[in-house]
């Protein structure tokens, strides 16, 4: 239904504003393009299957790109270029601090390897694995959350950088070792989601505030111009 939705609406422009207009516009092209590409899937979707030859995830994700239409409304938002003129211009000077906290989840990931690597395993009879039974970190099945290995702990890292399931991954640990385990995870929270990720927070709002006064310097500039007049 979306995709005869898609179609009716092409016809529409087209006959209202004609085929060479119609065509000018960079986002009519595209909306045409991903609508004739998600038509052309779901019509092969609806063939039987001893005439469909095409592979199923390809017709998936070619029926998909309809929500790429999401993206031509956004070049019709004034305001979402000044977001992305911020993030421009936040990230050659933020990239200081990018390598600053890689370098800091690195390590505690590399220092949770040596403190709690294999702790947190699926050993039936193992002492963590009695420990944990019943525990939120169980029941969540949130097993590849360990420091079992280096990958493993920088994932872990990225996610304590996001404070997601923090409680909960951090009482598995305690669990599996000892109450001062806390400490560690701790002094990550300081350093790395107080520190720097407040300082990457203060960064983007800076350079939004930025591009919103340079954007507004001009529309300033003609109401200070009529007055004078």
């Amino acid at each position: 239904a979306a995709v005869l939705l898609f179609c009716l609406e092409a016809g529409l422009k087209v006959v209202a504003w004609g085929w060479h207009t119609y065509w000018r516009s960079p986002s009519n092209r595209f909306d045409l393009l991903v609508t004739v590409a998600a038509l052309a899937a779901t019509s092969l979707a609806l063939l039987p299957p001893v005439v469909r030859q095409a592979d199923p995830r390809l017709i998936h994700l070619v029926t998909a790109l309809r929500l790429l239409r999401v993206l031509g409304l956004l070049c019709t938002l004034g305001g979402w270029w000044v977001v992305v003129a911020s993030l421009s211009r936040v990230l050659p000077a933020a990239g200081q601090l990018l390598r600053a906290t890689f370098v800091l989840m690195f390590t505690f990931s590399a220092a949770g390897v040596d403190l709690y690597g294999g702790l947190i395993n699926r050993v039936p009879g193992s002492a963590q694995c009695r420990a944990l039974e019943g525990s939120n970190f169980a029941n969540a099945g949130y097993w590849a959350n360990n420091f079992n290995d280096l990958l493993s702990g920088l994932v872990l890292c990225f996610e304590l950088l996001v404070v997601n399931s923090w409680y909960t991954i951090v009482e598995a640990f305690v669990a599996v070792s000892s109450r001062w385990t806390r400490l560690f995870f701790v002094a990550y929270w300081l350093l790395a989601v107080i520190v720097c990720a407040n300082l990457a927070i203060a960064f983007v709002i800076e350079a939004l505030l930025a591009e919103v006064r340079a954007a507004e310097e001009p529309e300033r500039a003609v109401g200070e111009g009529r007055l004078l007049m």
